[in-house]
């Protein structure tokens, strides 16, 4: 029996799970509090485990513009001598995928036109934001007044959920982690046409390269960067500690300021950009639960982490991906129930995966990194090398982890049937 599915928020999680709903039949109404919504940020990664749920939904990798990284290196940002490199062309057998760059705005244009594109649509509610929400009786307030009614609720309305607090039955905002990261595009022809940045990129592959600040003690500040768009545009971000800076000092003078002293080529470089954007950088802690009654927690709303392991909307990606699925052929009566075994097959891997997300890549022989623990997650399960951290965060199926659990309950309910 179809359900009538309400799904909160039109980002990159929402609109995967509206796709995903809509493909398993059932009805479904998008409510996004924005007039006309559209994704920023720049681009982002999309990993194996993200990748594979897109690929099931029928997304369009090449309609999309997506890049195939062939490798990922670190370099240092003030002498440009290299520090690692990792050859990333045949990765697939052993972490399951490749690793990939899109333009958020061309992945959300895609998810788009797929949560439109089912035999039965998701209903698309603009300018709709939503006030309060109701997890037993699955109702949803809208600030104007209106009351809708669900037999499930999926929260995807980001870091400043309004929904989190129902299911907590307390508020826990995402916290301040101390640093910002600068985030701009540069067209690929204007590099292209100054020799003297063309010797950054000499037989240079699609790829992500991070230039460090060795003599960062906090060993924070960074900059990445990596092709995006078809290779039309190139995706800069620069993380940086939080400062207090001069009120009027614009965005891109505070860039060339935040990284002064690296390479020469890559402060002409930095001086290339336009539009550049600061956002600070939150996590919150791992949630003590995901879900309420009829209500799901999915993306920022439930994750909000650090992009240290570029996993942030591959997790969103790969809940929402999943429910059309876990909620195929499931009555309203059952709802919660299964709303219940969600946040069962999600939350050790989603607390693990946000300690992760605050180590970058390659840092794993750090002390910090050592230390990550939680009361919740066996200290043996948690990846202690670069190779470990990929094959837990890449080499994923979640459509693999469902079936395995529905055959494992279906197994023990014959055990119990046959013992009675």
């Amino acid at each position: 029996m179809p359900l009538n599915v309400i799904v909160i928020g039109a980002g990159i999680a929402g609109l995967t799970a509206a796709t995903s709903l809509c493909k398993s039949g059932h009805s479904v109404q998008i409510f996004e509090k924005s007039s006309f919504k559209t994704e920023v940020g720049a681009a982002l990664n999309l990993m194996p485990n993200g990748a594979i749920v897109l690929a099931k939904l029928g997304f369009d990798f090449k309609r999309a513009l997506v890049g195939r990284h062939q490798r990922l290196e670190t370099v240092n940002g003030v002498n440009l001598e290299p520090l690692t490199h990792i050859n990333l062309t045949n990765v697939e057998k052993d972490y399951g995928g490749h690793m990939q760059s899109v333009l958020r705005a061309d992945l959300h244009s895609e998810l788009l036109l797929l949560s439109q594109r089912a035999p039965n649509p998701a209903a698309l509610h603009l300018g709709s934001p939503v006030k309060r929400v109701d997890s037993t009786e699955g109702k949803v307030e809208l600030q104007s007044g209106e009351v809708h009614t669900a037999d499930l609720i999926i929260a995807a309305d980001g870091s400043h959920s309004v929904c989190r607090s129902e299911v907590l039955g307390y508020d826990q905002p995402p916290t301040e982690s101390g640093n910002n990261a600068f985030r701009f595009l540069i067209r690929t022809e204007m590099i292209e046409d100054l020799d003297e940045i063309k010797k950054l990129i000499p037989g240079r592959v699609p790829g992500a390269t991070i230039f460090a600040d060795v003599n960062d003690k906090l060993k924070t500040r960074h900059l990445a960067w990596y092709d995006c768009h078809g290779g039309a545009l190139q995706n800069f971000v620069g993380i940086y500690p939080a400062v207090q800076h001069v009120e009027d000092m614009d965005h891109k003078t505070m860039l060339l300021e935040q990284f002064q002293h690296f390479h020469p080529r890559i402060v002409n470089l930095l001086k290339l950009a336009d539009d550049v954007r600061v956002w600070p950088l939150r996590f919150d802690e791992p949630l003590e639960r995901y879900t309420r009654g009829r209500l799901v927690l999915i993306g920022d709303a439930a994750h909000t982490m650090l992009p240290f392991s570029g996993q942030g909307a591959n997790q969103g990606i790969e809940g929402a991906g999943i429910l059309g699925e876990m909620f195929q052929d499931v009555d309203a009566v059952d709802v919660p129930e299964r709303v219940k075994e969600f946040e069962e097959m999600r939350k050790k891997r989603i607390t693990t995966i946000k300690l992760l997300s605050r180590i970058r890549f390659g840092r794993e022989n750090d002390a910090a990194y050592s230390n990550i623990k939680h009361d919740e997650i066996d200290p043996k399960d948690i990846p202690r090398s670069f190779h470990e951290r990929l094959l837990f965060e890449w080499r994923h199926n979640i459509f693999d982890e469902f079936r395995e659990r529905q055959k494992a309950t279906s197994l023990g309910n014959r055990h119990a049937v046959q013992s009675v």
